[in-house]
C-alpha cells in the first residue's frame, strides 16, 4: 500500500503520520478542515510538507472521492483532535464523508480512526460516542479493514494549544495562577506522539480483521509525572471506570523518557514562537 489520504492532515496527530508516511516514501492526500479564525502555526506546517512532492493538499469540504482512488488505499481519521477542540460536527455536516460512504461497497480500503479514550470508559461524552459509533458501523460495512484506536492525552511537537502542556509552553498557562484545563483532556495517562505513530502502523501492518484498541503508556499517573516535570497543578488521579466494552489493550514500548519527551516538545514550541 503506497497511498494515503489523512483527514484532518493539520490536526496535531494528522500532521504526524503525514510526516512519518511521507518519509516512508507514500504519496499522501492531506484533507484539511478549514478552522475559524486563526490556526497557530498552520503556515509553518505547510512549509513543512509541501516541498515534499509526494504531497497534496486539499479542502475536506470539496474533496470528491473517486472509486478508481479507493483501491489499495490507507485513510487515516483524526477524530481525536477535532474532539479535543469541539470540532468533531463538522465530519459530519459537510459532503466528503457521504460521497466516501457511496463507494465503500466496491473498494480496498485500510481505515485507521483515532479516537480518544473517553469513548470506551465513563459516559460523560455519551453523545460524541454515539455518533462515532455510528460512523464506525458505517465504515465497517465495507471490505475494507478498519483499525480504531483510543488514546489518552497524547503530546509532543505540534500538540494543539487545546491541552494543557502545550498552553504552558505557549505562555498561556502561569504555574502561579488558576490554570485552565481542557474538560475533554484525560489526565489519567499521557503518551509521546511518535509513539503512538510508531505502534500504530507497526500494529495496522501485522493486523487482517477490523480490531479496536486502547493505547496506554503503562506507567502508572503518567500525565500527573509531566505535570509534575511542569510545575503544573496535579489532577486528582482518574478512578478507574468499567469499560462500556471490551477492547484489546496496547502498552507503548516507550523509547524515550518522559524528561526528553517534554523537552523537545518545549524547544519546538519555543523555535516556532521565535518566528512571530
Amino acid at each position: 500500500m503506497d497511498k494515503a489520504v489523512i483527514i484532518g492532515v493539520y490536526e496535531f496527530l494528522g500532521f504526524h503520520f503525514c510526516q512519518k508516511l511521507l518519509n516512508k516514501g507514500m504519496e499522501v492526500k492531506g484533507l484539511h478542515l478549514e478552522k475559524k479564525g486563526k490556526s497557530i502555526f498552520l503556515e509553518e506546517k505547510r512549509m513543512e510538507i509541501g516541498r515534499n512532492a509526494n504531497f497534496s493538499e486539499y479542502s475536506y469540504d470539496e474533496y470528491l472521492w473517486k472509486e478508481d482512488d479507493l483501491e489499495e488505499l490507507l485513510i487515516i481519521m483524526d477524530y481525536y483532535d477535532l474532539f479535543m477542540a469541539r470540532r468533531e460536527k463538522e465530519l459530519f455536516t459537510l459532503f466528503p464523508l457521504k460521497n466516501l460512504f457511496a463507494h465503500l461497497k466496491s473498494s480496498q480500503i485500510r481505515f485507521i480512526l483515532l479516537f480518544p479514550i473517553q469513548f470506551i470508559y465513563g459516559n460523560k461524552f455519551e453523545k460524541q460516542r454515539l455518533q462515532a459509533e455510528r460512523l464506525l458501523q458505517k465504515i465497517g460495512r465495507g471490505k475494507g479493514t478498519v483499525s480504531v484506536f483510543y488514546l489518552p492525552s497524547v503530546f509532543g511537537p505540534w500538540q494543539s494549544e487545546e491541552f494543557t502542556f502545550q498552553k504552558y509552553f505557549l505562555g498561556e498557562n502561569d504555574p502561579m495562577q488558576d490554570t485552565v484545563f481542557n474538560d475533554r483532556e484525560w489526565t489519567g495517562d499521557a503518551v509521546y506522539v511518535e509513539e503512538v505513530v510508531r505502534t500504530v502502523l507497526q500494529t495496522c501492518s501485522e493486523q487482517t480483521d477490523m480490531e479496536e484498541y486502547i493505547l496506554v503508556s503503562g506507567e502508572e499517573d503518567s500525565w500527573n509525572k509531566c505535570a509534575r516535570l511542569l510545575s503544573l497543578p496535579l489532577q486528582q488521579k482518574v478512578r478507574e471506570f468499567p469499560r462500556i466494552r471490551q477492547v484489546q489493550m496496547l502498552i507503548l514500548d516507550q523509547q524515550i523518557s518522559i524528561e526528553s519527551a517534554l523537552m523537545r516538545q518545549q524547544r519546538h514550541t519555543e523555535r516556532l514562537k521565535s518566528l512571530y
